[in-house]
């Protein structure tokens, strides 16, 4: 499902940790804002015809080489915010989704969550969180909202990124994203709320 805006259907594989929890927890009765889910499978479909390049430009590329991390980053990050073809389906879906979920709200926002064929290399696993590394937008209008889509996508190729993923050894092409569009709410305070030992 490339939009999934069932919180039923939100299974992590397709929207990442952070969705997944927050789609639970709303099953549970907490108030959790509005969101929507663009799925893994509609960055994957649309990323596609782009790998053959993709995977050539990130061939023998190493976190020592920082100034050939930068390039290729740029070069890839370049290819998703301004020449991938996203289908004009694929568009209406995001919108309608948009209008259906969120209705009235004039303000979203819009955030990353990086996901992996290996569950190790998902964002938030037991070994690496990825803190800081997916893209997040915050007071995003309706007009805005595909642009700030792309640089979610485009994310999975920063610098920080693919410095991050060669370091610890991982493939910078394992990756997918997940995108949740989500009701802004102007909050009065907030607070971290640990559930088990943050050491352990």
């Amino acid at each position: 499902m490339d939009i999934i805006s069932d919180y039923r259907a939100m299974d992590r594989s397709q929207v990442g940790g952070k969705f997944h929890v927050q789609a639970r927890l709303r099953a549970e009765g907490i108030p959790v804002p509005d969101f929507f889910c663009l799925g893994r499978t509609l960055f994957d479909r649309l990323m596609a015809p782009e790998l053959p390049r993709i995977r050539h430009l990130l061939a023998g590329l190493t976190p020592e080489r920082r100034n050939d991390v930068v390039a290729v980053s740029k070069t890839i990050q370049q290819l998703i915010t301004q020449d991938l073809q996203v289908d004009v389906a694929a568009i209406e879906a995001i919108f309608a989704a948009y209008d259906e979920v969120l209705g009235d709200a004039r303000l979203v926002s819009v955030r990353a969550c990086m996901l992996s064929d290996n569950a190790e290399g998902n964002e938030d696993s037991v070994a690496n969180p990825f803190a800081g590394i997916s893209e997040s937008f915050l007071y995003v209008t309706r007009e805005q909202v595909l642009d700030r889509v792309r640089e979610c996508w485009a994310s999975a190729f920063a610098e920080k990124t693919l410095i991050y993923r060669l370091s610890q050894g991982m493939d910078p092409l394992d990756v997918g994203v997940a995108v949740g569009i989500q009701r802004m709410v102007f909050g009065e305070r907030s607070f971290v709320l640990f559930t088990a030992d943050p050491n352990t």
